[in-house]
């Protein structure tokens, strides 16, 4: 069904998800394959790349992301994409930091990892990872660092300050993609 739709060429980008514990798989390569043929055909037709639960890879085991990154561009390069773009993100992250910041309420579990991922903020290793993605995409992502920080009350008196939930979505990768669609989308429209 996705192939049919792929095929009837009623959209500008596809936005494909990788899993960055399982890249290579058989199905996957054969799918892009098709995916790739594609595209071939029509060269105003873009493909993005995210490669999802890239903070899941463990750097104490030797799971760099930038070596994940530069894999899953062999991968692609291999299969025929020339320059893909590849977006590393946290999804899960950024879903628990934005119902944080929307004052929706979280499970035990969503606490615990939004807590876990702010405790281990400490870069933007996620945003330096992307592959074949310009500096100026990059920095339209940023996240407004001009207001007053208060606090948010999550629950049970665990409160975190807003500036560092939403550094915590920033480094997740996801207003990265988000940029590079409505950049995307804003060049496809003039």
């Amino acid at each position: 069904m996705t192939l049919k739709l792929v095929n009837d060429g009623c959209y500008g980008v596809i936005i494909y998800v990788l899993n960055a514990t399982q890249i290579g798989i058989n199905d996957d390569r054969l799918f892009l394959s098709q995916i790739n043929q594609v595209l071939k055909k029509d060269k105003h037709k873009k493909i993005i790349f995210i490669l999802n639960k890239a903070d899941v890879l463990d750097a104490e085991k030797g799971e760099d992301i930038e070596t994940f990154v530069q894999n899953a561009a062999s991968y692609l390069k291999d299969i025929g994409f020339i320059d893909p773009a590849i977006i590393p993100v946290s999804a899960l992250s950024a879903l628990n930091a934005r119902k944080a910041l929307n004052a929706e309420p979280l499970t035990r579990f969503e606490r615990n990892i939004l807590q876990q991922n702010i405790n281990e903020l400490d870069d933007s290793r996620l945003i330096r990872a992307s592959y074949n993605v310009s500096d100026e995409v990059k920095t339209m992502s940023l996240p407004n660092k001009d207001k007053k920080d208060i606090s948010i009350v999550i629950k049970d008196g665990l409160e975190i300050p807003k500036s560092k939930i939403e550094n915590l979505v920033y480094f997740s990768g996801l207003p990265l993609l988000e940029s590079i669609i409505n950049y995307n989308f804003q060049q496809s429209s003039l």
